[in-house]
């Protein structure tokens, strides 16, 4: 009975949502992208109240914060909700985000070239975190030309499903290059990850081999996936964040420098990678927390530290950490 009513439940969303999808497409075709904006608000209110879950998740995260720097509880609940809600709508127009009036809106900044990027010589992981609007972080570097996949995990529910037809619509990508990739599809992720292949993937999951590490009294346990994964195929591992910025649909894609090689060949040297990625990523936390998602809360000041050990080539590939 329920495995019928999901199925109900799903094509009735699904069925809802495209119409919605050929709504909103036509309105981004005639308005102004700021007009746009404020008529998808109540729309990203009303799904986002509907995500009960989320919200109570949320509101437990704030309490999470280290007291150095906890955000006003209003302005991290509004963003942690309402604002990533109403972000996500831009999978609706993916394939037109490489036109100039939207990558105006998508800043890259930081320790990035544009010419490696778009002609790399070795495999590129992009390392990040469940920080900004990351759900909407590969959109926007396909927008920018640089073809991203991004590892996703098993679809648990009706609405997962639906946001992964629409991952995988329209978006603007040599066709041979997927957008999206299953976790534990080991095959495919060797094959895609070759040079000149660019594959993102979260570090801060409770899944696969994690490691502990500390900055400025705080402390976190991230997953090692991806840095074993660049040892055993020889590819550069990159950190990058992306965050709001003011404005409808404004965000900034953040590159950090490069792990150094040193950290990944030979002998893997996780702690100082680990150290170099967080180092990284740690200026743009701290000076915008309520960015912080309960994701990336979940792995701050836990208590438990499991162990790193090295593991065969298949344990790596079948423990990656996935993108969600």
């Amino acid at each position: 009975m329920d495995t019928l009513f999901g199925r109900a439940l799903f094509w009735l969303i699904s069925g809802i949502v495209r119409i919605g999808f050929r709504f909103f497409r036509l309105l981004e075709s005639v308005l102004p992208q700021e007009v746009l904006s404020i008529i998808v608000w109540p729309v990203a209110i009303l799904w986002s109240l509907t995500e009960s879950d989320k919200r109570r998740r949320v509101t437990e995260a704030w309490r999470r914060f280290p007291e150095s720097f906890r955000p006003d509880r209003v302005d991290y609940y509004l963003i942690q909700t309402f604002g990533l809600t109403h972000a996500r709508f831009i999978y609706l127009w993916a394939d037109r985000l490489p036109r100039a009036h939207w990558r105006r809106r998508c800043i890259l900044r930081g320790h990035y070239d544009s010419e490696k990027l778009r002609r790399p010589t070795k495999p590129i992981i992009f390392a990040t975190l469940h920080f900004g609007p990351s759900q909407v972080l590969f959109v926007c570097l396909r927008a920018h030309g640089i073809p991203v996949t991004v590892l996703v995990g098993p679809e648990k529910e009706p609405r997962q499903r639906l946001r992964q037809q629409f991952v995988n619509l329209k978006l603007s990508a040599p066709v041979d290059i997927p957008p999206v990739l299953p976790a534990t599809d080991i095959g495919r992720i060797r094959r895609n990850l070759v040079p000149g292949r660019f594959l993102l993937v979260s570090m801060d999951v409770d899944r696969g081999k994690q490691i502990r590490t500390t900055i400025d009294g705080q402390s976190f346990r991230l997953a090692t996936g991806p840095l074993r994964l660049a040892s055993v195929l020889g590819a550069e591992v990159i950190p990058c964040l992306i965050c709001f910025e003011k404005g409808a649909w404004k965000v900034a894609i953040h590159f950090g420098a490069p792990v150094p090689p040193g950290y990944l060949n030979g002998s893997l040297n996780l702690e100082a990678a680990v150290n170099h990625i967080l180092g990284e990523f740690w200026p743009l936390i701290h000076s915008n927390p309520s960015q912080v998602s309960h994701k990336l809360l979940s792995c701050m000041n836990v208590d438990d530290s499991p162990a790193v050990r090295e593991a065969t080539d298949d344990e790596l590939l079948a423990s990656l950490p996935y993108f969600t």
